[in-house]
Protein backbone atom coordinates (compact mmCIF):
# COMPACT_ATOMS: atom_id res chain seq x y z
CA UNK A 1 0.00 0.00 0.00
CA UNK A 2 1.66 3.22 -0.98
CA UNK A 3 -0.06 4.84 1.88
CA UNK A 4 2.43 3.09 4.35
CA UNK A 5 5.73 4.14 2.45
CA UNK A 6 5.87 7.22 4.41
CA UNK A 7 5.20 5.47 7.18
CA UNK A 8 7.91 2.92 6.94
CA UNK A 9 10.34 5.50 6.16
CA UNK A 10 9.27 7.37 9.16
CA UNK A 11 9.85 4.90 11.47
CA UNK A 12 13.30 3.48 9.67
CA UNK A 13 14.60 6.37 10.61
CA UNK A 14 13.34 6.82 14.16
CA UNK A 15 15.24 3.05 14.53
CA UNK A 16 17.95 4.08 13.00
CA UNK A 17 17.42 1.22 10.15
CA UNK A 18 18.96 1.32 6.62
CA UNK A 19 17.55 4.38 4.75
CA UNK A 20 17.28 6.42 7.94
CA UNK A 21 20.22 8.55 6.20
CA UNK A 22 18.62 9.23 3.16
CA UNK A 23 17.07 12.33 1.75
CA UNK A 24 15.57 10.79 -1.16
CA UNK A 25 13.19 7.10 -0.71
CA UNK A 26 13.08 6.26 -4.77
CA UNK A 27 10.16 2.96 -4.94
CA UNK A 28 9.13 1.42 -8.35
CA UNK A 29 6.21 -1.33 -7.00
CA UNK A 30 3.04 0.92 -7.85
CA UNK A 31 3.42 1.56 -11.18
CA UNK A 32 2.29 5.33 -11.33
CA UNK A 33 4.13 8.68 -10.80
CA UNK A 34 3.69 9.97 -7.49
CA UNK A 35 6.29 13.20 -5.30
CA UNK A 36 5.93 13.37 -1.88
CA UNK A 37 8.11 15.94 0.30
CA UNK A 38 8.26 14.77 3.84
CA UNK A 39 9.87 16.78 6.91
CA UNK A 40 13.49 17.47 7.10
CA UNK A 41 14.28 17.82 3.57
CA UNK A 42 13.02 14.17 2.35
CA UNK A 43 11.20 13.67 -0.67
CA UNK A 44 9.55 10.28 -2.06
CA UNK A 45 9.91 9.66 -5.85
CA UNK A 46 7.42 6.63 -6.97
CA UNK A 47 8.31 5.85 -10.70
CA UNK A 48 6.27 4.65 -12.93
CA UNK A 49 6.57 1.24 -14.49
CA UNK A 50 8.23 1.15 -17.53
CA UNK A 51 6.68 -1.51 -19.21
CA UNK A 52 3.70 -1.48 -21.78
CA UNK A 53 1.38 -1.65 -18.93
CA UNK A 54 0.33 -4.56 -16.34
CA UNK A 55 -2.91 -6.35 -16.91
CA UNK A 56 -2.34 -7.50 -13.30
CA UNK A 57 -2.15 -4.07 -12.36
CA UNK A 58 -5.69 -2.84 -14.61
CA UNK A 59 -7.53 -6.15 -13.65
CA UNK A 60 -6.96 -5.40 -9.96
CA UNK A 61 -7.60 -1.38 -9.84
CA UNK A 62 -9.24 -0.63 -12.76
CA UNK A 63 -7.33 1.67 -13.81
CA UNK A 64 -4.31 1.84 -16.65
CA UNK A 65 -0.89 3.62 -15.70
CA UNK A 66 1.21 5.52 -18.70
CA UNK A 67 4.97 3.80 -18.54
CA UNK A 68 7.68 6.42 -18.20
CA UNK A 69 10.99 6.69 -17.27
CA UNK A 70 11.80 9.46 -14.44
CA UNK A 71 14.76 11.70 -14.60
CA UNK A 72 15.55 14.76 -12.03
CA UNK A 73 18.74 16.53 -10.74
CA UNK A 74 20.00 16.74 -7.29
CA UNK A 75 20.71 19.60 -5.19
CA UNK A 76 22.64 18.36 -2.21
CA UNK A 77 23.20 21.95 -0.88
CA UNK A 78 19.37 22.77 -1.12
CA UNK A 79 16.61 22.52 1.66
CA UNK A 80 14.65 19.87 -0.71
CA UNK A 81 17.25 18.14 -3.38
CA UNK A 82 15.04 17.24 -5.92
CA UNK A 83 14.61 19.34 -8.91
CA UNK A 84 13.09 19.37 -12.30
CA UNK A 85 11.36 16.04 -12.02
CA UNK A 86 10.51 14.83 -15.66
CA UNK A 87 8.72 11.75 -16.77
CA UNK A 88 9.46 10.84 -20.07
CA UNK A 89 7.18 8.72 -22.68
CA UNK A 90 9.00 5.44 -23.28
CA UNK A 91 8.58 6.23 -26.99
CA UNK A 92 10.80 9.34 -26.29
CA UNK A 93 13.49 7.32 -24.47
CA UNK A 94 14.04 4.43 -27.10
CA UNK A 95 13.93 6.82 -30.29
Amino acid sequence: NASKIMNWWRGATFGGQPGAESRILITGHFHHLRYEIAGNGKAWIQVPAIDGGSSWFSNKSGDDTPPGIVSFWLDASAAYPVRDLRVHSVEYCAG
